[in-house]
């Protein structure tokens, strides 16, 4: 009896569980350009239960994307959606400078070289953070 009742409240417990994040970790950031997708690293996370430390987003990424200069560049992830979402680009010397997203589309630099982005996301419900994610990707101008 006391292990049909342990085993009735485990299934109670992971029913009721209040967290809206599904899976094992974040969804997968997809960077497209001139109708070609590529996918982030996906570095530092929380997601439900579990964190990982990843090294840094400089350090993360091995590929860069090939880009023409201005060109737009598209930011999506699949469900759940974000509440909160932050780019970033990062310098060789350590500054960053917050990149504006415009309807998930940042504009590429104009100048020539290789350009090294942190993509921060949050999900909130209420005050409450549920998860947070940081990607990494570079895009070099030809």
């Amino acid at each position: 009896m006391k292990r049909l009742f342990a085993v009735a409240l485990l299934i109670l417990l992971t029913g009721c569980s209040n967290s809206p994040l599904a899976g094992e970790a974040p969804p997968t950031l997809q960077i497209t350009v001139a109708n070609e997708s590529y996918e982030a690293k996906l570095g530092t996370y929380c997601w439900g239960n579990k964190c990982e430390d990843a090294v840094e987003p400089m350090e993360l990424v091995k590929t860069f994307i090939q880009v023409a200069a201005g060109e737009s560049v598209e930011l999506t992830m699949n469900k759940p959606t974000p509440s909160e979402v932050q780019l970033t680009e990062l310098t060789a010397d350590n500054k960053t400078m917050p990149i504006k997203i415009e309807q998930q589309h940042f504009v590429a630099p104009l100048k020539p070289g290789t350009y090294y982005y942190s993509y921060s996301a949050w999900w909130q419900e209420g005050d409450q953070t549920q998860g947070d994610a940081h990607y990494a990707f570079a895009l070099e101008i030809k």
